[in-house]
């Protein structure tokens, strides 16, 4: 029974961790993943059902789950912000490309020193944030819910049927040409001050974006849809007058791409976005002043005992070694780790709360100031910014399968040792898989490439300085209009970024929400297609 739950809890670690390689890059979006470990889990161990009580399976299917969603989150970290190599020194990344063993070695001594940092701090805070706190984590929550669900078989059986039938029509696409050819929706039309692009949906990539955005809701879909709007009816008219606007600034016209405006322009509502960012950073310190000065010290972190210390030392003298390989000064390795377990610790207190981690920001805070104090290489730049993702991912992860494993009753020692299980399998596996799916697919915005919008988006705050003033001053003013109008402005300019035909497809699944009375009933059908899709996508890159 301990070899067959050790072996899916690897099989689903190397799941998870594949699948959100893909979704991390493919799009700038990066959803939770446990729930559909947990009904994956629940058909492979309705197979093994002979082997496990029932009491047995279901805490098997927990501690599974718990070590899968580790490889989802490291995954998503890494996805996000790696690729912001590419775009800051090309010739650099292309090199590592050149050497897959030297790519993965890099990336997963990354992972692993980063999601030990994380696995580490979750343990230090676990009993404050959960038991003294009281937060729900609700994702942990929603987990247990699932696995004690008097319907969860029927759950399973619907993800059973959304993954048959993926593979089924993704099969069809072989024998049957009509169906491999692109979906045509609108054909390349001029206009006067703009183009409306050609829009031909893949139909081998159609189910799993259309799952994404339905599992995801119009929550998602309708900044997507702006953002391509925006890039048509926006920067493009606004592209059209910039030569007149540019003579009467510079007395010349600035010979500038689209391309090159539209960068710039999107670097602008970055800045935008960051300040605000910055402007909020007092708050967060002061909120975590808070806590340890209102006589609540020792409510944040606990120390259990001389293995807490020796977990504590072997996770440092790990991560000071590994950020000596990448040639970071002493100075700049304390900064690093400090300003992390900051972050990390924050990001816990809104994970606990509300279930979402804002990765991305909190890089940003590290990221930014790091560069100014300690000028940064592009390497160790997109290094720090994965740090700080990793790190702050797979703690708040960690946290949500240590609730889940307290209302599950499970003891707090087993699910920490699937958890570091989970962990190690994801990073032997994240670089190997990561080169695949880039060597497979390429990056950029032509279609069926990796889009990795959410690491372009870092690169242009990076470049910021070697962009036109005219349209970085359009973009910022653009940034302080969506703040205004209350858009979300990181995943409009995903959809700016991101080729159009991958936005359609998720703006279609998050509005077709609107077709259904409860669309939480067809999460689990619509999980097996993204999982039947992804797994299609895994393949086809490995073949």
């Amino acid at each position: 029974m301990l070899f067959f739950t050790i072996g899916i809890a690897v099989l689903l670690s190397f799941f998870s961790t594949a699948i959100m390689t893909y979704i991390a890059m493919a799009t700038p979006i990066g959803p939770w993943i446990e729930t559909t470990l947990v009904l994956s889990g629940m058909l492979i161990f309705y197979l093994l059902n002979r082997f496990y009580t029932e009491s047995g399976k279901m805490k098997a299917l927990g501690l599974t789950t718990a070590a899968g969603g580790i490889g989802g989150i490291l995954a998503t970290a890494c996805g996000f912000s790696f690729p912001t190599l590419f775009f800051i020194d090309n010739p650099a990344f292309c090199d590592l490309m050149a050497h897959p063993l030297q790519f993965a070695l890099n990336l997963t001594m990354l992972a692993f020193s980063a999601g030990s940092f994380g696995l580490v701090v979750a343990h230090l805070f676990e009993k404050g944030l959960i038991i003294q706190q009281q937060l729900p984590f609700p994702i942990g929550e929603l987990v247990y819910k699932m696995i004690a669900a008097a319907d969860s078989m029927a759950k399973a059986y619907a993800l059973a049927a959304g993954f048959l039938g993926t593979l089924g029509f993704l099969a069809m696409r072989i024998f049957i040409p009509l169906l491999a050819r692109p979906l045509m929706l609108l054909p390349k039309i001029p206009l006067q001050f703009t183009t409306l692009p050609q829009i031909a949906l893949a139909t081998d990539m159609l189910p799993m974006f259309w799952a994404i955005g339905f599992v995801t809701g119009h929550v998602i879909a309708l900044p997507l849809l702006l953002g391509v709007l925006a890039r048509v009816f926006v920067i493009e008219p606004l592209y059209k007058v910039f030569p007149s606007v540019s003579s009467y600034v510079y007395s010349h016209v600035l010979p500038l791409s689209l391309s090159d405006f539209t960068i710039a322009f999107c670097s602008g509502m970055v800045v935008y976005g960051a300040l605000i960012g910055f402007l909020d950073l007092p708050k967060v310190i002061r909120s975590i002043w808070q806590q340890y000065s209102s006589g609540k010290r020792d409510q944040a972190a606990v120390l259990e005992g001389s293995s807490s210390w020796v977990l504590i030392a072997g996770m440092l003298i790990l991560n000071v070694l590994i950020l000596m390989y990448f040639k970071f000064p002493f100075l700049a390795q304390l900064y690093l780790l400090v300003f992390t377990l900051i972050c990390t610790y924050q990001m816990l207190l809104i994970a606990g709360k509300i279930g979402l981690a804002p990765l991305g920001r909190f890089a940003t805070f590290v990221m930014v100031p790091g560069m100014m104090i300690f000028g940064y290489t592009p390497l160790q730049v997109t290094f720090v910014a994965a740090y700080v993702e990793i790190a702050g991912g797979v703690a708040c992860d960690a946290l949500f399968g240590r609730k889940m494993a307290q209302l599950a009753s499970i003891e707090r020692s087993t699910i920490a040792r699937y958890q570091w299980l989970g962990l190690l399998v994801s990073c032997i596996c994240v670089g190997f898989v990561s080169w695949l799916f880039i060597n497979h697919f390429g990056i950029g915005d032509q279609p069926g490439a990796l889009a990795a919008a959410r690491a372009g988006g870092r690169a242009l705050l990076i470049n910021v300085k070697t962009f036109d003033l005219i349209a970085l001053v359009l973009g910022f003013v653009f940034g302080y209009i969506l703040k205004v109008l209350k858009v979300n402005a990181t995943l409009l300019l995903g959809g700016i970024l991101m080729a159009p035909e991958l936005s359609i497809m998720l703006v279609l699944g998050g509005l077709s929400t609107y077709l259904v009375r409860e669309k939480e009933d067809y999460y689990p059908f619509w999980s097996g297609v993204f999982a039947a899709n992804s797994l299609w996508m895994l393949v086809k890159a490995f073949v």
